[in-house]
């Protein structure tokens, strides 16, 4: 099974007024989840450049061991949360290096979408959980729908390249709901946000 790099789009870092609204909303979301829970480690899968990896480190006192399959990723990563206290590792998500149940918290934000197999990739992220998980993964068809708004993949019908899941929320729900129980769930538009439990 391959497992794809995803897109490069520096949402977290935009000089768009809007685009930093909806970004600012969607960590907001995501750390009123975290800051509902009690954790001390986390795993987080494709994490990127490392941006919520950088703002976990910040923001709660867990040990974090952030992966991502793509080399180049980590090494910008291990870059920008340098000295903060997180660990890096090059990973697929369909086969994650820890035993069953070794992390209070399991995060895979923004990465589902770009699978060929989500549904082994959530199987895994289960299996590595010792209690929770949260997921999330772009709005549809909103997240087309303000591609298109913007100027953005005209031609895929707003599709973001890399993108090949495309969930509804009900359809998420009924997806994720086949693993896992869903405790608590955001909806910062355009995207689905979910906490899980085991």
């Amino acid at each position: 099974m391959k497992q794809p790099e995803g897109n490069f789009y520096n949402k977290y870092e935009t000089k768009n007024p809007l685009a930093k609204i909806l970004m600012s909303n969607f960590t907001n979301s995501f750390f009123e989840l975290i800051n509902s829970i009690t954790v001390k480690t986390i795993f987080e899968a494709g994490c990127g450049e490392g941006y919520m990896t950088n703002l976990l480190a910040e923001k709660t006192n867990a040990s974090i061991i952030a992966s991502d399959i793509s080399e180049k990723v980590i090494n910008e990563a291990r870059l920008r949360v340098i000295g903060i206290g997180a660990e890096f590792e090059i990973s697929s998500i369909y086969s994650i290096d820890h035993p069953d149940n070794a992390f209070d918290l399991v995060i895979a934000c923004e990465v589902l979408e770009h699978l060929d197999n989500p549904l082994v990739a959530l199987k895994e992220l289960k299996r590595v959980s010792d209690k929770y998980i949260i997921v999330s993964v772009p709005r549809e068809p909103i997240w087309r729908v303000l591609n298109i708004a913007r100027g953005k993949y005209i031609h895929d019908l707003g599709n973001t390249p890399g993108h090949i899941q495309h969930w509804s929320m009900r359809n998420f729900k009924k997806f994720i709901e086949a693993e896992l129980k869903i405790v608590s769930v955001k909806m910062p538009l355009p995207w689905t946000m979910f906490l899980c439990e085991k």
